[in-house]
């Protein structure tokens, strides 16, 4: 169950320019069917990655179905669930992913959780995050045990991160990463469009609307995974 998408803390999801119009809706259209596709998808490391990518498209169902992954008995669609609830950054689901958070099994689910939990302000989680951490053994569950604990304002969280040798935080977006997918979209600059449209699902500006749109005939299936969920990010 692995994710190619790591971001820090909350989801960062810009407001799409009042000057320019939303994608057309041919295309929006067919960037929700094929969310809904990879949801049903056969591949169960792709299905966790359309939930991850129906987060961050932010559609109107989007709280409704990341919630319902989180009970799903596939532990890829939990981890789904969770890793799109944080790209989400809904607060209201904050004591779902706690509930959830308490039941899990799973260290790979957990560890997403309880960064959803930061991401969300579910300061409810606290002590158990504490008491997780004390106890864990996996590093990069610490880690993000830590990491959601400093999102959720724990005074220990910087102790807890020094113990750990203060790793750095593992993120994808950085600043100008914006500006360089749409070089790579141009053909201006080599790079990796897959890497480009995910970045823009969540920097993107409706201005990259066409450019984007071109990526949902990309052969490659992520990358029109992200195309759709940028499109309909910037719809909203």
């Amino acid at each position: 169950m692995k994710s190619g998408w790591l971001i820090c803390g909350a989801a960062v999801a810009l407001t799409a320019s009042a000057e320019a119009p939303p994608p057309a809706p041919d295309a929006l259209k067919r960037a929700s069917g094929i969310i809904d596709q990879a949801l049903t998808d056969g591949r169960p490391s792709f299905r966790a990655e359309g939930y991850s990518a129906l987060g961050a498209s932010h559609r109107a169902d989007a709280k409704e179905k990341l919630l319902a992954a989180l009970s799903d008995d596939d532990g890829h669609n939990r981890f789904g669930g969770a890793q799109g609830l944080r790209m989400l950054a809904d607060p209201a689901t904050g004591p779902a992913i706690v509930a959830a958070w308490r039941k899990e099994k799973g260290w790979l689910v957990k560890k997403e959780l309880s960064l959803a939990a930061g991401a969300t302000g579910a300061t409810e989680l606290v002590p158990d995050l504490k008491s997780a951490f004390l106890y864990e053994t996996q590093q990069d569950v610490r880690e993000a045990l830590a990491w959601a604990l400093e999102d959720l304002g724990d005074s220990g969280a910087k102790a807890d991160l020094a113990l750990l040798g203060n790793p750095e935080r593992k993120k994808l977006i950085k600043d100008g990463a914006d500006s360089w997918s749409r070089h790579v979209l141009e053909g201006k600059k080599q790079g990796d469009h897959r890497l480009a449209v995910k970045t823009l699902a969540m920097m993107g500006r409706r201005e990259d609307a066409a450019l984007l749109a071109k990526e949902l005939d990309s052969p490659d299936a992520e990358t029109r995974l992200w195309a759709a969920a940028a499109l309909v990010r910037l719809s909203r």
